[in-house]
């Protein structure tokens, strides 16, 4: 039996962020393809031991902020992972649009060993490699190009693109985060006399909320390794306008009609899968 195990900062069942969303979906499809092959423990940085870290045969690390400077260096020294890379954890800022280019000086780039002597690095889109290459010159990266989302998420999402639109004008995301820019996305509407409104809820009223307008407006102030909303968004049919600082935008499917993107979706899913899988196998005795 392959002793797996996962860790990360938080896990979706305390917070709904995109990156607990996705690693949840994630981790659910790789324990159905190994069914009973694996043994899989998931497991929060800050709670990990020494011991669980050495007795396993492979990590998958995600966001690991919280894991003790001495097991981090643990791991990447002594221990075979794969790095789930959901932003950029090798810049002291975590903001590579900070510096020209998005490449940072040589003292603001940090973690170097844990991202160099990983299996594979794991990132989410071209634009994300582009820039996590450019600060790291490493050549061990795999690009997702995509997320996971559950089925009853993507059946749900699938039924919403089919209702008519009964707004015309933009959604926009009403967030806290100053970095999400939902002021400045209100100022392009009033600048363009475009109608707008301002969307929240929980996960699933937030999705029913944004499929029922024509649009959708997100302008990030920092870059987005892909944007999970945006692409939503666009299989529910939405249109979309966005910068170049939304990885999504870099990706060949971002310009398919939402039925063939929602195709592209389960299909790349199940390609990440089996080359997850094809890593663990040669990797574990």
């Amino acid at each position: 039996m392959k002793e797996i195990l996962y860790l990360s900062d938080f896990l979706s069942s305390e917070i709904s962020g995109g990156a607990e969303i996705n690693d949840e979906e994630f981790l659910s499809r790789l324990k159905a393809h190994y069914k009973d092959g694996i043994n899989l423990t998931i497991c929060k940085c800050i709670d990990v031991k020494y011991d669980l870290i050495k007795s396993s045969d492979l990590i998958i690390l995600s966001n690991f902020i919280s894991l003790s400077p001495f097991l981090l260096d643990y791991i990447s020294e002594y221990k075979k992972y794969i790095l789930y890379e959901h932003d950029h954890k090798y810049l002291k800022t975590r903001q590579p649009n900070l510096y020209k280019d998005f490449t940072a000086p040589v003292d603001h780039v940090i973690n170097q060993k844990v991202y160099k002597n990983a299996l594979e690095v794991f990132v989410q889109s071209s634009f994300h490699e582009k820039i996590l290459k450019n600060n790291l010159e490493i050549d061990n990266v795999y690009n997702i190009s995509g997320n996971f989302w559950s089925e009853e998420i993507l059946k749900y999402m699938r039924a919403l693109s089919k209702n008519p639109k009964e707004f015309e004008g933009f959604s926009i995301m009403d967030s806290n985060i100053s970095h999400k820019n939902t002021l400045g996305c209100i100022k392009v509407c009033e600048k363009l006399e475009r109608n707008f409104r301002l969307i929240k809820g929980d996960y699933k009223v937030f999705l029913r909320n944004m499929s029922k307008t024509t649009s959708f407006l997100f302008i990030p102030l920092t870059t987005e390794t892909l944007s999970r909303i945006v692409v939503e968004a666009k299989l529910m049919g939405c249109r979309v306008m966005t910068s170049s600082m939304v990885g999504a935008t870099h990706e060949s499917w971002f310009k398919l009609p939402a039925v063939d993107l929602l195709e592209y979706i389960e299909n790349r899913m199940n390609e990440v899968i089996l080359h997850t899988a094809d890593l663990i196998n040669e990797n574990c005795d």
